[in-house]
């Protein structure tokens, strides 16, 4: 039975991060079917998650919402995005039509690898704003982040003061990319990683199933 599908809108970002393994070169706009996607829609089993992607989907506002529309509301939707040109009008539209709104964030290293921080102080208030919000990391030499899960309770604290849900956030058996001397080794989290993790931060242990 399908569960999930991905939509990727485009392979241009408006960041540059420095562990990405995308063609940072690629400026491909999709072709954006409307027909095919309302079809995709109609013929799958109720409650389907569409994954709304880029590159960063963001710089195609227009055919997210117009992808939205087709796909809501027979399907669940979540839209993964750098946050960086996530407006308060684009929050309310989210919230209005009840979409995840998950982000890929870094932890405190995000302005070295990334040059941008989601979850600076300036945007701790829209951010926090998100009905849905889920956030999305990377784990690599450059980006080992046991400070994280702090920072997370920091924001639900946030979010429960104004009567919101925690932020959607899991940590599940994946691999996990690991950058060595420009090799790319790949190591087992769930064998590995998750019992590391887990002994050096207790705030972590609410987010993992046992």
């Amino acid at each position: 039975m399908l569960k999930k599908v991905f939509i990727k809108f485009g392979d241009a970002c408006n960041l540059n991060c420095s562990y990405c393994l995308q063609d940072r070169t690629a400026n491909q706009t999709h072709k954006f079917d409307e027909s095919f996607l309302q079809n995709i829609s109609e013929e799958t089993n109720k409650n389907v998650q569409f994954v709304l992607v880029g590159g960063e989907p963001l710089l195609w506002k227009d055919r997210i919402r117009k992808g939205i529309e087709i796909i809501k509301p027979k399907h669940e939707i979540t839209i993964v995005t750098n946050g960086k040109l996530l407006t308060e009008n684009d929050i309310s539209y989210f919230n209005d039509m009840d979409v995840k709104v998950t982000i890929s964030w870094d932890g405190h290293t995000s302005i070295i690898d990334r040059g941008y921080d989601a979850l600076c102080e300036e945007n701790i208030p829209k951010i926090t704003n998100i009905k849905k919000l889920g956030l999305s990391s990377l784990i690599t030499n450059k980006s080992f982040f046991l400070d994280k899960f702090e920072e997370i309770d920091r924001i639900n604290h946030i979010r429960n003061e104004k009567g919101m849900d925690n932020i959607l956030f899991g940590i599940k058996p994946t691999y996990v990319l690991i950058y060595t001397n420009n090799r790319l080794n790949k190591i087992n989290q769930e064998s590995l990683l998750l019992p590391l993790l887990v002994n050096k931060s207790p705030s972590i242990k609410k987010y993992v199933n046992e």
